[in-house]
């Protein structure tokens, strides 16, 4: 029997050479690599991966309720108010989804009885380690990062004016108060209509308030051993946003940090005797390896605890009645709204994206309910997401309310105005930072493909804010695709964008709902046919798995064939977005106001 070879991964020039000259060796790829040498690629059906993925995630979900020893997975990992196991959930299911994809090949490989066999992989498949005996693991070298000397001398400078900003900033006396990550996008002034930078999530929340808030930003903290970019904005150094007072988190961690630090150590010391306790419980493959993740993540939780112990301190000397946030799940943001909870303090999340059957930062058990897990209170864009959280979260009925998607009050203002009609048919791609790399590529591949057969057409690549440094992924993509007729768009307002478009193509992104709020035609990839937002469901998108598909569609759109369906999407506007009557912004105001 031939020796085998299995590839994981990207080689290094010197894997390369050494594999090329092996002699009798059949060499197996998980993906589909380019390399000088002849090989046999293991994939998995769009099945088989839809299996995958809820399979894992009805595992995740309910591993927090496993009992071990008399306590669950999630009291085991919790300090007061602060939940560990829903910090890392979100980041652990995704993990343990993608090894998940890469056992279920291994599974289809027959294995010689022969020895080892080399596997050449990326270094998270050391956790896979125990459960392929036969397979010697060939992880990539890591080049030692060196610590950018600039980039961090540029962000203790912005740290020195965030902190000395802070001095000057009192509080206004109505007790709300709104944490949000601070970044500034392009979007669109409500009364002049002119594009300005600010925060495209709670920007027409601050400027249409009617009652005084108080803000707490934070700014995220660039990778110190990175070539990437920190542009200095000056709207990171005002003390007032939109009249409002602003404080910040940098400001926060410092004053408090070092207590906060300590508190966190002793708290860590018994998470590190709780993770062998938990690995010795009946556990399943995925559940082992969920457990091992969190483990491996020990210095993020010590890191979210810290944040936890000093935002207790900014509470206790603050008096706030309520506190929103947006992406209230994640772990920068659930860290500071749990030190509220502890404080008594009313938390309220703000519905930021669309949410579905396989996000599962919005699914929680019965017990994380019991456990007031969630905020006290959910602001959603319309009845069907309200449906949702009930129905497939397990919210109470009475903590979730819809009040309109607040980016939609500059749409009657838009709609009003008359729009030039294109003179080439234009074209959107709102691209997603998709967990799956495989997945990610072939959707923009796609795009790129189609749109080479229709050189009149204007593509335009809309990024997604996550996506700003990958400008050159994507121009490598259209390069491999042959495509020249598109640009990459990360300064107009997506909504200015949307509005001027002939159609809009995305996977499963926000992006969809609003461009039917703008009555144009949208186009999803679904290359798993899973259609996990309902676009194609409810009508309102035409589905494309592939290139071929998708240039049919677009074909058929431009010469008049194919049309939205109108009853449709009103249809759908009603149930996924309470009112776009410009007024979210003013209902959002009073629902604060009267907690």
């Amino acid at each position: 029997m031939k020796k085998q070879i299995i590839i994981g991964r990207e080689l290094s020039v010197a894997e390369t050479d050494q594999i090329r000259l092996q002699e009798e060796t059949e060499i197996i790829c998980l993906d589909e690599y380019k390399f000088p040498f002849a090989s046999k690629t293991i994939a998995l059906s769009a099945e088989e991966k839809r299996d995958i993925n809820y399979s894992v995630l009805d595992e995740i979900k309910n591993l927090g309720d496993k009992l071990i020893n008399g306590y669950s997975v999630v009291q085991h990992l919790q300090t007061e108010k602060s939940s560990i196991w829903h910090y890392h959930k979100f980041r652990t299911y995704f993990f343990v989804r993608n090894l998940s994809y890469e056992r279920a090949k291994l599974a289809k490989i027959s294995f010689p009885g022969n020895g080892q066999i080399s596997f050449y992989c990326p270094a998270e498949f050391r956790l896979l380690q125990d459960e392929f005996p036969q397979l010697k693991f060939i992880f990539p070298v890591r080049k030692k990062e060196k610590l950018n000397i600039q980039l961090s001398l540029k962000y203790l400078f912005f740290l020195k004016l965030r902190i000395i900003s802070s001095w000057f900033v009192g509080c206004e006396k109505s007790g709300i108060l709104i944490y949000y990550p601070e970044r500034y996008n392009p979007l669109l002034d409500l009364e002049s209509l002119q594009q300005k930078e600010g925060n495209f999530l709670l920007d027409y929340l601050f400027t249409q308030a009617k009652s005084p808030l108080n803000l707490l930003g934070e700014v995220p903290v660039p990778k110190l051993k990175s070539k990437t970019a920190f542009p200095f904005h000056r709207g990171y150094f005002k003390v007032r946003e939109s009249g409002h007072p602003k404080k910040n988190m940098e400001s926060i961690l410092v004053r408090f940090g070092l207590p906060a630090y300590r508190e966190a150590k002793g708290a860590g010391k018994k998470l590190i005797a709780k993770y062998p306790e938990l690995l010795s419980g009946s556990l399943s493959a995925n559940e082992k390896l969920a457990i091992r993740f969190i483990q491996s993540l020990h210095s993020s939780s010590i890191y979210y605890l810290t944040r936890y112990f000093a935002s207790k301190r900014f509470f206790s000397k603050n008096k706030f009645r309520v506190v929103l946030a947006t992406d209230e799940n994640s772990p920068l943001t659930k860290s500071v709204l749990d030190a509220a909870k502890f404080h008594g303090i009313k938390t309220v999340g703000m519905q930021h994206g669309t949410m579905h059957d396989l996000h599962p930062a919005y699914l929680y058990t019965k017990n994380d309910i019991a456990a007031e897990i969630i905020p006290d209170f959910t602001l959603v864009w319309g009845t069907y997401w309200e449906q949702f959280l009930i129905e497939k979260g397990n919210y109470p009925a009475d903590s979730v309310i819809s009040v309109g998607h607040l980016r939609t009050d500059i749409i009657p203002k838009l709609l009003s105005q008359q729009q030039e009609k294109n003179t080439d048919f234009r074209l959107v791609f709102a691209s997603q930072p998709q967990r799956d790399p495989v997945l990610r590529r072939q959707a923009a591949f796609d795009v790129f493909s189609a749109t080479r057969l229709f050189p009149e057409i204007e593509l335009i690549v809309k990024l997604h804010p996550r996506e700003y440094d990958d400008e050159t992924y994507y121009r490598a993509i259209a390069a491999d695709a042959a495509c020249i007729n598109y640009r990459i768009d990360k300064s107009t307002d997506l909504y200015e964008l949307i509005a001027s478009c002939d159609a809009l193509i995305t996977c499963f992104s926000t992006v969809g709902t609003e461009t039917v709020y703008f009555s144009k035609p949208l186009i999803i990839l679904d290359h798993l046919m899973q259609d996990i937002q309902g676009y194609y469901k409810e009508g309102v998108a035409f589905r494309a798995i592939n290139a071929q598909q998708l240039s049919e569609i677009i074909s058929g759109l431009k010469n008049g064939q194919l049309t939205i369906n109108q009853h449709a999407y009103a249809s759908f506007t009603d149930s996924y977005s309470y009112r776009i009557d410009g007024k979210v912004a003013e209902r959002i105001s009073g629902f604060l106001k009267s907690i």
